[in-house]
Formats: C-alpha cells, sequence, structure tokens
C-alpha cells in the first residue's frame, strides 16, 4: 500500500493476507474494514466464489478480481477508485449482476453511471439502483459521443500545435526579411 501519514507508511495488505479473520466459504468472502489494497491470488478452493464484500478497504484497482470466475454480487463501496481503467478487470467478470462503487472517487467522473453501464452488459443493479433497458442504451449512446467528442479534441490540440509552429515560422520569416532588407540597404 505505502500510504504514508506524518512519515509513516504502511506495508501493503493482501486480501489473502485477511482471510482467517474474514467471512468465507466456497461461495461468499467478506472481507470489510481490513485495509486491504491489493487483490492477489486466492487458493483454488475460493475461485468459484460468486459473492465477494471488499467495502471499507483501501483498494484502489480491481485487478486480480478475475480469478472469482462467478463472480455476480460484488461491493467495492468505501475504497480509492478513481479512474476507469481502475476497474477494467471487471470485463472479464461475465457473470457479474450486482456492482457497488459508492463513495468511491470514480462515481463523481462524468457520465459515471453510463460508462460503467456501457462496460458491465450484464449488470442489473450497480450503486443499490436498478437498470432499465433505457439506461443501458442511454448509456451506450452517451460514451460513444464523449468518445467522438474527445477524439475532436485531441484531433483539435494536434491541429493547434501545427498552427502555432506555422505561425512561429511565419514570424522567423519575417524577421528574416527584415535583417536582410535592411543587410542590403546598409550596403546598398
Amino acid at each position: 500500500r505505502g500510504d504514508m501519514v506524518i512519515g509513516k507508511t504502511f506495508p501493503s495488505v493482501k486480501l489473502s493476507d485477511t482471510l482467517s479473520k474474514a467471512t468465507c466459504n466456497a461461495n461468499k468472502i467478506s472481507v470489510v474494514e481490513k485495509y486491504v489494497d491489493i487483490l492477489d491470488q486466492l487458493p483454488i478452493f475460493y475461485s468459484n466464489v460468486e459473492t465477494v464484500f471488499l467495502s471499507a478497504n483501501s483498494l484502489k484497482s480491481v485487478e486480480g478480481i478475475q480469478q472469482f470466475l462467478n463472480l455476480r454480487v460484488l461491493s467495492l463501496a468505501n475504497n480509492r477508485i478513481n479512474h476507469f481503467d481502475d476497474i477494467a478487470a471487471l470485463t472479464k467478470c461475465e457473470n457479474i449482476t450486482v456492482l457497488n462503487l459508492q463513495f468511491n472517487p470514480i462515481t463523481s467522473l462524468p457520465n459515471y453511471r453510463h460508462h460503467i453501464l456501457a462496460l458491465l452488459p450484464s449488470l442489473k443493479l450497480l450503486d443499490n439502483k436498478e437498470i432499465k433497458s433505457k439506461d443501458r442504451s442511454k448509456a451506450l449512446q452517451i460514451v460513444q459521443k464523449e468518445l467522438q467528442h474527445m477524439r475532436m479534441l485531441i484531433s483539435n490540440a494536434h491541429l493547434i500545435t501545427k498552427l502555432k509552429a506555422v505561425v512561429h515560422k511565419i514570424v522567423m520569416h519575417r524577421q528574416l526579411l527584415t535583417v536582410t532588407s535592411k543587410k542590403s540597404q546598409f550596403m546598398g
């Protein structure tokens, strides 16, 4: 984890380190408020788990979650997940129907809910709110439109860079013309 508070660094806490103190069986893992920040590989016994509660930990990413082949319910509320890239591993959890990301920084990103719905087509409940078919189709449209806008912004930024280079060359050319015309007047 490497978190630092007033000059002290705290070691990382792996999910496997907390299992002995958690509520776990072949179908469910509940590791809440244990400062977990790494989802390391668990013994094969846990591969068929369907429900995972990891709320109130220190997770910044869900990398490693794909080891739960039958995952259907996942609570990651109150962690430290910031970006959509941090939850990309969830796309490998094809059976997931319930996801809770409340109280994570990611939830304040523009179009958060739409991005999650576009990313995880099997979801039926997100942050304790039911997902309707119109929500899902609207989500795809909004994410596609946002992607188009992003491409346009990148293209415009590239064009601005090119135009600045052209302006710089024009200024240098004028300066060169001024210097050569003064030199020819002086010589002539």
